[in-house]
């Protein structure tokens, strides 16, 4: 008997390679339909992380805008602090040399009246 099953297994197999091409034809439909899927997969991946890389270059440089101004504000403040303070002690350095210079003032013109007047006389002789 089982001569016999075997015998209509393989009777069946000859008999029927129409159907074994199907079904090899048939599994290499849905393997190529598989790998297409896949195919079709990998490029959505690809793109959704080309995506995400252009929003982080965006953001990164948009970071990197927000602190340069940052550091610009914060180093244009501390150049006008700077301004201002020598502004006030050239202000100061001045009243100082005006309340210095101003009790010689009478001194200084006679002086430089007398060179005028020398030089004046001696040019008149």
């Amino acid at each position: 008997m089982r001569k016999m099953k075997e015998k209509t297994n393989r009777d069946n197999q000859i008999e029927d390679p129409q159907k074994s091409l199907e079904v090899v034809l048939k599994a290499e439909i849905e393997v190529a339909e598989k790998v297409a899927e896949a195919r079709d997969h990998a490029a959505q991946k690809i793109e959704a992380a080309r995506k995400d890389q252009a929003k982080i270059k965006e953001k990164i440089i948009s970071d990197a805008r927000k602190e340069r101004d940052r550091i610009y504000q914060k180093e244009i403040e501390k150049a006008r602090k700077n301004a201002q303070k020598k502004i006030e002690n050239a202000k100061k350095n001045a009243e100082v040399f005006k309340s210095k210079g101003s009790k010689f003032l009478d001194e200084a013109v006679e002086k430089i009246l007398n060179i005028i007047i020398s030089v004046d006389s001696e040019g008149s002789k």
